[in-house]
């Protein structure tokens, strides 16, 4: 997963291809480690995801929020947004249609 970071804006991680298992979660936690307390996940290069790494980005989101952060989904396309909504994940994470909106959303935090 690559990560972008610039000083005062959200971090954002960028996952690719299939999402598979709980390493997602770790990945994201490290972000917040390293000072990252807005992280926005970019799903566009998401093509599909399973169990586990739906579980692993809600763990992330609510250890992240625990620690007073916020992580944010954006830009998953069709398969992956429908699962995200199958899955009620969207109950449980913010989702946007793009990382502006969803940058712009943390920003203003």
């Amino acid at each position: 997963m690559q990560a972008q970071e610039n000083a005062g804006a959200p971090a954002i991680a960028r996952p690719q291809g299939v999402l598979v298992g709980l390493a997602i979660r770790d990945s994201l936690l490290r972000l917040q480690e390293a000072g990252h307390d807005r992280i926005v996940v970019d799903l566009a290069a998401v093509t599909a995801a399973d169990y586990e790494a739906l579980r692993g980005l809600t763990a992330a989101a609510q250890e992240i929020e625990q620690r007073k952060g916020e992580l944010v989904l954006a830009g998953a396309a069709n398969i992956v947004d429908s699962l995200l909504r199958l899955t009620r994940v969207d109950h449980r994470i913010r989702l946007f249609d793009s990382v502006d909106q969803a940058a712009f959303a943390l920003s203003r935090r």
